[in-house]
Protein backbone atom coordinates (compact mmCIF):
# COMPACT_ATOMS: atom_id res chain seq x y z
CA UNK A 1 0.00 0.00 0.00
CA UNK A 2 1.56 3.51 -1.29
CA UNK A 3 2.05 5.51 2.08
CA UNK A 4 1.69 9.91 1.81
CA UNK A 5 3.27 12.74 3.78
CA UNK A 6 0.23 13.85 5.47
CA UNK A 7 -0.96 17.78 5.11
CA UNK A 8 -1.99 19.64 8.49
CA UNK A 9 -5.88 19.50 8.39
CA UNK A 10 -7.70 23.01 9.53
CA UNK A 11 -10.36 21.98 11.85
CA UNK A 12 -13.19 23.64 14.12
CA UNK A 13 -14.49 22.30 17.41
CA UNK A 14 -18.00 22.17 19.44
CA UNK A 15 -17.44 21.17 23.22
CA UNK A 16 -21.51 21.23 24.40
CA UNK A 17 -21.69 22.30 28.31
CA UNK A 18 -21.50 18.99 30.11
CA UNK A 19 -19.48 17.09 27.30
CA UNK A 20 -18.19 13.64 28.58
CA UNK A 21 -14.44 13.53 27.69
CA UNK A 22 -14.03 10.04 28.03
CA UNK A 23 -16.43 9.07 24.76
CA UNK A 24 -15.07 9.22 21.35
CA UNK A 25 -15.52 12.08 19.57
CA UNK A 26 -17.57 12.82 16.57
CA UNK A 27 -15.59 13.90 13.46
CA UNK A 28 -17.29 15.44 10.41
CA UNK A 29 -15.39 15.05 6.76
CA UNK A 30 -17.06 16.99 4.00
CA UNK A 31 -17.44 16.33 0.31
CA UNK A 32 -15.30 17.42 -2.77
CA UNK A 33 -16.34 20.86 -2.96
CA UNK A 34 -17.03 21.74 0.13
CA UNK A 35 -15.18 22.51 3.47
CA UNK A 36 -15.54 22.39 7.30
CA UNK A 37 -18.23 25.30 7.15
CA UNK A 38 -20.47 22.78 5.15
CA UNK A 39 -22.60 21.09 8.35
CA UNK A 40 -24.00 24.13 9.39
CA UNK A 41 -25.46 23.60 12.80
CA UNK A 42 -25.41 20.01 12.46
CA UNK A 43 -22.18 19.94 14.60
CA UNK A 44 -23.56 21.82 17.23
CA UNK A 45 -26.80 20.01 17.30
CA UNK A 46 -24.85 16.27 17.87
CA UNK A 47 -22.13 17.75 20.29
CA UNK A 48 -25.70 19.47 22.53
CA UNK A 49 -27.34 15.89 21.76
CA UNK A 50 -24.50 13.88 22.74
CA UNK A 51 -22.46 15.26 25.06
CA UNK A 52 -19.89 14.42 22.84
CA UNK A 53 -16.90 16.69 21.65
CA UNK A 54 -17.28 17.54 18.04
CA UNK A 55 -14.89 17.96 15.17
CA UNK A 56 -15.40 19.21 11.28
CA UNK A 57 -11.74 19.25 9.37
CA UNK A 58 -11.25 20.41 5.89
CA UNK A 59 -9.62 18.12 3.66
CA UNK A 60 -5.99 18.79 2.23
CA UNK A 61 -6.76 21.27 -0.63
CA UNK A 62 -9.91 22.44 0.73
CA UNK A 63 -10.79 25.26 2.92
CA UNK A 64 -8.04 26.50 5.15
CA UNK A 65 -6.04 23.03 5.49
CA UNK A 66 -2.45 22.74 3.48
CA UNK A 67 -2.48 22.57 -0.32
CA UNK A 68 -0.73 19.85 -1.98
CA UNK A 69 0.03 18.79 -5.89
CA UNK A 70 -0.63 15.23 -4.46
CA UNK A 71 -4.57 14.20 -3.72
CA UNK A 72 -6.18 10.97 -3.52
CA UNK A 73 -9.28 9.41 -1.65
CA UNK A 74 -6.00 7.37 0.05
CA UNK A 75 -4.10 10.21 1.01
CA UNK A 76 -6.80 11.79 2.60
CA UNK A 77 -6.86 8.39 4.64
CA UNK A 78 -3.60 9.35 5.48
CA UNK A 79 -4.38 13.03 6.31
CA UNK A 80 -7.14 11.87 8.65
CA UNK A 81 -5.33 9.15 10.84
CA UNK A 82 -1.90 11.54 11.13
CA UNK A 83 -4.89 14.40 12.23
CA UNK A 84 -6.25 11.74 15.20
CA UNK A 85 -2.57 11.31 16.59
CA UNK A 86 -2.32 15.10 16.41
CA UNK A 87 -5.34 15.28 18.50
CA UNK A 88 -4.61 12.57 20.70
CA UNK A 89 -7.61 10.93 19.84
CA UNK A 90 -7.66 6.53 18.85
CA UNK A 91 -11.02 6.12 18.45
CA UNK A 92 -13.69 8.41 17.15
CA UNK A 93 -17.28 8.47 15.07
CA UNK A 94 -17.07 9.14 11.91
CA UNK A 95 -20.01 11.21 10.21
CA UNK A 96 -18.87 11.79 5.96
CA UNK A 97 -20.50 13.13 3.23
CA UNK A 98 -19.76 11.92 -0.54
CA UNK A 99 -15.99 12.19 -0.49
CA UNK A 100 -15.65 12.47 2.72
CA UNK A 101 -18.14 9.55 2.93
CA UNK A 102 -15.87 7.60 1.03
CA UNK A 103 -12.65 8.83 3.71
CA UNK A 104 -14.55 7.41 6.21
CA UNK A 105 -14.81 3.81 4.71
CA UNK A 106 -11.67 3.39 3.91
CA UNK A 107 -10.00 4.80 7.29
CA UNK A 108 -12.66 2.13 9.03
CA UNK A 109 -11.29 -0.66 6.62
CA UNK A 110 -7.83 0.46 7.68
CA UNK A 111 -7.80 1.13 11.27
CA UNK A 112 -10.79 -1.05 12.38
CA UNK A 113 -11.29 0.91 15.40
CA UNK A 114 -13.72 3.51 14.09
CA UNK A 115 -17.75 3.58 13.66
CA UNK A 116 -18.84 5.44 10.29
CA UNK A 117 -21.97 7.45 10.06
CA UNK A 118 -22.55 7.95 6.01
CA UNK A 119 -24.34 10.25 4.41
CA UNK A 120 -22.50 19.66 -3.42
CA UNK A 121 -21.95 22.83 -2.38
CA UNK A 122 -19.53 25.29 -3.67
CA UNK A 123 -17.60 27.00 -1.19
CA UNK A 124 -15.91 30.48 -1.41
CA UNK A 125 -13.03 32.81 0.31
CA UNK A 126 -13.20 36.25 0.14
CA UNK A 127 -9.58 38.02 -1.89
CA UNK A 128 -8.21 41.30 -0.94
CA UNK A 129 -9.87 43.20 -3.27
CA UNK A 130 -13.56 42.08 -2.72
CA UNK A 131 -14.22 39.44 -4.86
CA UNK A 132 -14.59 35.86 -4.36
CA UNK A 133 -12.91 32.56 -5.03
CA UNK A 134 -13.08 28.80 -4.77
CA UNK A 135 -12.24 28.04 -0.73
CA UNK A 136 -10.17 24.73 -2.93
CA UNK A 137 -7.27 23.90 -4.57
CA UNK A 138 -9.33 23.85 -8.01
CA UNK A 139 -6.07 23.61 -9.69
CA UNK A 140 -4.54 19.96 -7.91
CA UNK A 141 -8.90 18.62 -7.73
CA UNK A 142 -9.74 19.02 -11.63
CA UNK A 143 -6.79 17.21 -12.30
CA UNK A 144 -7.46 14.09 -9.86
CA UNK A 145 -10.74 13.66 -11.25
CA UNK A 146 -9.43 13.97 -15.27
CA UNK A 147 -7.79 11.00 -13.68
CA UNK A 148 -10.17 9.54 -11.83
CA UNK A 149 -9.12 5.98 -12.29
CA UNK A 150 -6.86 6.77 -9.72
CA UNK A 151 -8.67 8.67 -7.43
CA UNK A 152 -9.68 5.52 -5.20
CA UNK A 153 -8.92 1.88 -5.66
CA UNK A 154 -12.32 -0.67 -4.98
CA UNK A 155 -12.06 -1.06 -0.95
CA UNK A 156 -10.88 -4.44 0.83
CA UNK A 157 -11.27 -5.62 4.17
CA UNK A 158 -14.40 -6.34 6.14
CA UNK A 159 -15.18 -3.30 9.30
CA UNK A 160 -17.88 -5.35 11.46
CA UNK A 161 -18.57 -2.61 13.99
CA UNK A 162 -21.52 -0.64 13.75
CA UNK A 163 -22.28 1.18 10.74
CA UNK A 164 -24.80 3.67 9.23
CA UNK A 165 -25.33 4.35 5.72
CA UNK A 166 -28.22 7.33 5.10
CA UNK A 167 -29.05 8.14 1.74
CA UNK A 168 -31.87 10.82 0.63
CA UNK A 169 -34.24 8.59 -1.49
CA UNK A 170 -34.49 10.86 -4.04
CA UNK A 171 -30.60 10.74 -4.67
CA UNK A 172 -29.45 9.81 -8.36
CA UNK A 173 -26.65 7.17 -6.19
CA UNK A 174 -28.74 4.17 -5.46
CA UNK A 175 -27.73 3.06 -2.46
CA UNK A 176 -30.35 0.82 -1.41
CA UNK A 177 -29.21 -1.29 -4.60
CA UNK A 178 -25.58 -1.40 -3.64
CA UNK A 179 -26.84 -3.36 -0.25
CA UNK A 180 -25.57 -6.79 -0.70
CA UNK A 181 -22.20 -5.15 -1.87
CA UNK A 182 -22.42 -2.90 1.39
CA UNK A 183 -22.73 -5.88 3.75
CA UNK A 184 -19.67 -7.98 2.36
CA UNK A 185 -17.62 -5.02 3.70
CA UNK A 186 -20.12 -3.66 6.33
CA UNK A 187 -21.71 -6.86 7.70
CA UNK A 188 -22.74 -4.85 11.00
CA UNK A 189 -24.26 -1.84 9.03
CA UNK A 190 -27.81 -0.85 8.55
CA UNK A 191 -29.41 1.92 5.81
CA UNK A 192 -31.53 4.16 7.02
CA UNK A 193 -33.29 6.35 3.53
CA UNK A 194 -34.65 9.79 4.28
CA UNK A 195 -37.47 10.65 1.94
CA UNK A 196 -37.28 13.66 -0.14
CA UNK A 197 -33.58 14.24 0.18
CA UNK A 198 -31.36 13.68 -2.58
CA UNK A 199 -27.11 13.26 -2.46
CA UNK A 200 -26.75 16.01 -0.20
CA UNK A 201 -29.39 14.55 2.79
CA UNK A 202 -27.89 16.84 5.46
CA UNK A 203 -28.92 20.25 3.48
CA UNK A 204 -32.23 18.14 2.01
CA UNK A 205 -33.71 17.36 5.58
CA UNK A 206 -31.16 18.63 7.90
CA UNK A 207 -33.62 17.64 10.87
CA UNK A 208 -33.92 14.00 9.83
CA UNK A 209 -30.91 13.54 8.77
CA UNK A 210 -29.48 14.86 12.38
CA UNK A 211 -32.19 12.81 14.39
CA UNK A 212 -30.81 9.42 12.63
CA UNK A 213 -27.45 10.05 13.23
CA UNK A 214 -28.10 10.79 16.94
CA UNK A 215 -30.92 7.68 17.33
CA UNK A 216 -27.51 5.84 15.87
CA UNK A 217 -25.12 7.18 17.99
CA UNK A 218 -27.47 7.35 21.25
CA UNK A 219 -28.48 2.71 20.23
CA UNK A 220 -24.85 1.70 20.36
Amino acid sequence: MTSYTPVKLAFNTVEPDGCEKDKAPIIFLHGITASKEYWNEIPKNLANATKRKVYAIDSRNHGDSEWSEVFNFDCNVDDFLHFMDQIGVSKAILIGHSMGGITALKTALRAQSLTRLSDLQIQLKPTPDGRFEYKSNVTSLLETLKNSADLMLEPTGVYDKPTCFIYGELSPFRVKDAEEHIKTLFPNSKLVGIENAMHTVHNDCPQDFTEAVIKFILDQ
